[in-house]
This record gives C-alpha cells, structure tokens and sequence, in this order.
C-alpha cells in the first residue's frame, strides 16, 4: 500500500532498521582499525619505532608494501604492565602490578641507622681539656702554700701526713672537671640511645602498617574490578545454557573465593605484631649504665671515681713508704706536684674515655646487635605471616584474577553473538514511529428518493 511504500516514512524506517547489520559491520571494520592503531602505538612505546603503513600505498620508504621495517638503535625500556598483562584493562593491570610489587616487597627487615661521632657532639679539642684544668690548679696552688707550711713546722707528723692531704685535696678539685665531661658527653649518648628506641619501635609498627597497608591496597583495587564484573557475571549465569550451545566449553566465572581470600589477613598481622611488640624489650638491649643518668651515675660514673681515688691513695702510699717523712725537708713540694700531674693524667682519661668517636662505635656495637636480633624476631614470627598474606595469597589472587580476566574474554565473543541473535517481534520493538495519516471526510450529498403509489391488492378471505 502506499502507506508502506520505499518512499514513505514507515517504509524509510523499516528500511533503516533491515540496513542495521550492515551499520554493524561498518562498526566492526572501524573497531579493527583502531585496535591495529593501538597495538602500534603500543610497540612504539615499548622502544619498537616501526613506522606505520600508509593504506593504499606499495612504497616501502612510507611503509606499505613489503618494505623492510627499520627501527630505532634506541634501547628498548623495560617491559611496560601494558606489555605484561595485554589482556587486561587499566584497572585490572593496576591491581596485577599491586600484587607484583607486595611479592617482590613482602620480606619483613628493619635497618637502623648508625650514629655518627658528630652527632654526640664536638670532637675533643685542647682547649677544652686545658679549661678543665682551672680548679685544679687552684687546688695545686693550695697545696704548695700548704706544703711551705708543713716545711715551717719543722713537724715530722705533719710531713708524714701531708701527701695524703695532697692527693684527697687535688682529687676532690678533679671532680668537678670529671664529671662535667663525663655527663655533657653521657647527656648527648643517652638522648641518641632514647631516639633510637623510639626509632626501633616506629620501625617495627612500620612493618606492620607496610603489611595491613598492602592489604587494603589489594582489597580496594580489588573492589574496583569485581565491582563492573558482578553485574556482567549476573546476566552471564542468566544465559548460561544458552552460551554453552554456542561454546560447551564456557566456565561461568565465580568472585567468591576472591573476595575470601584477605578474609582474615589483617586481624592476622594484627595479632603476629602484638606478639612481637612483647618480644621485643629495648631495655634489655642496652646496658643498665646507658639506660638513664641515674644508671650511669650508680653504674659507671661513681664507682670510676672510687677506682680513682684507691689507685691514688695507692700510688701515694707507695711514694712514701719507701722514705721516712724528714721534718724541714723540702719534700712536701714536690709531693704537692706529683699529685697534681697525677690528677692532669687521670682527668686527660677521663677525656679520652668519653671521646665522641670512642663512644659512637660503642654504640654502634649495640644498634648492630639490636638490628640482629630484631630481624631474628621478624624472620621467626612475622616472616610465615607475610609468606601465607602477602606472597602466597598474592600468588593465587593473581592467579584467580587472569583466569577471571580469561574466562571473561572468552564469554564476551558468544554474548556478542547471542545478542544478534535476538531480532525485534513488532515494530513497538523495533521502535518505529508510524506516522499519522489523515483521511479526508468526504460529505455525500443527499438523494430524494420519489414516493410511488402502489395499488392496493384485494385480500382473499378463504386462504
């Protein structure tokens, strides 16, 4: 009918609707050219410059035809996720490197930092050592005007006892000097050792956080791959049968055991790093002496004096048993010097004791045996832990998650083919719009139609 004619509307639109499959092999052709483009742009950068083909053309110098393909001496970069994972899309391949990275960082270590002799402060300079000296020599000028003294007595008592007022007065003057070296250098040695143990114990909650971290890192970019697959994976078990017609070899693809896979992963380093923050004491790592002033004082700083003072007494004793004490004798003097340079000398290993470089490789020697057995710890209690979440669990979800890429790809040809396979059964669903059209009312003029008198027909009563 005219109505459905080529030339109509309707006709134009049912036209259009039967000229469908051609507009999708249209489609089909463009797509193909674009995905060639692709995986040439895609060999251009990873380092292989080959020139593209110009289409239509056999001269080799522009690269159609049968020319040979002349590439760059620039050396190829490493392999780009691109080239690793080519079948997988921008999300999927971010997750894959995720995984890549934890495998290949998943060992549990710390490494501590060594003190420098900078850090405990100046090196030991003379003028530091000749300034100690001031009440000292103090003490020394006493003790020679307390020996010419002794001398005026002409008292034999007085002589024997003097080198022993000698020796307790000049050490007595050597404590001061003693003990500001030994805690000016002790303050900058027990300030190190205290950055050092809040060192260790942000080390340890940082391999900790380094692990829960590469959890959440997997969970969320795991999320963001499931999340667009769920929905395909649901119209997919809809047309199960229908795809396995196509292809009986089709898997229908199950998320389940992927998101079961970092079910307890976190509690369980929570819980491994709990033992190990109770394993680890950092007092017991450093020597009861370096543990605060107090220690040092009662540990080193006291009893160093005593052996001092005894060694001193000793050596006094020593110098005046040998010769009876003269009264009038000059002696006295040089008693009063000998116990002086004794003190110089005891005081210069004081210095030398707390030497900056002397006590950073002490300390150093402690770090390096903290770092052992804290690396010990974490290779014997976390490093299962991290090998089961972090390298073994990585492994199959990465696993899990190419089979699921696979599995897909495989799918989306028979879909596609389902799909055109479902034709319109009206035109309501082939969603064409018949155009409305109007029939004239035509008005049919009236007819007269005359009267005729027809004659009566007498009845004929008997029938």
């Amino acid at each position: 009918t005219p109505l459905f004619n080529a030339a109509s509307p309707v006709g134009r639109s049912i036209r259009s609707v039967a000229e469908g499959e051609n507009v999708r092999n249209l489609m089909t052709t463009v797509e193909r050219g674009l995905s060639r483009i692709g995986s040439t742009s895609r060999s251009m950068l990873s380092g292989q410059y080959k020139a593209i083909p110009d289409v239509g053309s056999d001269d080799p110098e522009e690269g159609g035809g049968k020319g040979n393909e002349e590439t760059s001496d620039v050396a190829a970069p490493p392999a780009l996720v691109e080239d690793l994972y080519p079948e997988a899309n921008e999300q999927e391949r971010k997750l894959l490197e995720t995984l890549d990275e934890i495998v290949e960082k998943a060992t549990p270590d710390i490494a501590l930092p060594r003190i420098e002799a900078e850090d405990l402060g100046p090196p030991l300079s003379f003028g530091d050592f000749a300034g100690s000296l001031k009440v000292l020599t103090t003490a020394l000028v006493v003790t020679v005007v307390s020996a010419l003294v002794v001398i005026g007595s002409n008292s034999a008592v007085m002589a024997a006892l003097f080198p022993y007022y000698a020796c307790f007065l000049t050490f007595v003057a050597s404590i001061p000097a003693t003990r500001d070296r030994f805690m000016k250098q002790v303050g900058a040695v027990l300030a190190q050792i205290q950055d050092t143990k809040e060192m260790i114990s942000e080390m340890v909650q940082g391999v900790s956080d380094k692990g829960i971290g590469f959890v959440h890192s997997v969970e969320d970019n795991l999320n963001k791959v499931l999340e667009p697959m769920r929905s395909e994976i649901d119209k997919v078990t809809k047309l199960e049968k229908a795809l396995q017609k196509i292809d009986p070899s089709i898997d229908i693809p199950d998320v389940s055991d992927l998101e079961k896979k970092l079910d307890d992963a976190e509690d369980s380093i929570v819980s491994i790093f709990d033992t190990v923050n109770w394993a680890i004491d950092l007092n017991r790592y450093f020597p009861k002496p370096l543990r605060s002033s107090v220690h040092f004082d009662m540990y080193i700083f006291f009893p160093t004096l005593l052996v001092f003072l005894i060694l001193q007494l000793v050596a006094t004793g020593a110098a005046t048993g040998k010769t009876a004490a003269v009264a009038g004798s000059w002696k006295p003097i040089s008693t009063s010097f000998q116990t002086y340079f004794a003190m110089v000398l005891q005081l210069g290993i004081s210095f030398l004791a707390t030497n900056t470089v002397f006590l950073a490789r002490r300390i150093n020697t402690v770090i390096e045996s903290i770092e052992k057995d804290i690396r010990n710890i974490l290779d014997s209690k976390v490093g299962p832990v991290f090998k089961d979440i972090l390298v073994d669990r990585m492994k199959d979800i990465k696993e899990h998650m190419l089979g699921l890429i696979r599995k897909m790809e495989k799918i989306e040809g028979p879909m596609k083919k389902l799909n055109s396979m479902k034709m319109p059964k009206s035109l309501k669903q082939l969603k064409v719009k018949v155009p409305k059209v109007e029939v004239p009312i035509v008005e049919m003029p009236q007819v007269e139609v005359p009267k005729m008198d027809v004659p009566s027909v007498p009845s004929f009563k008997g029938f």
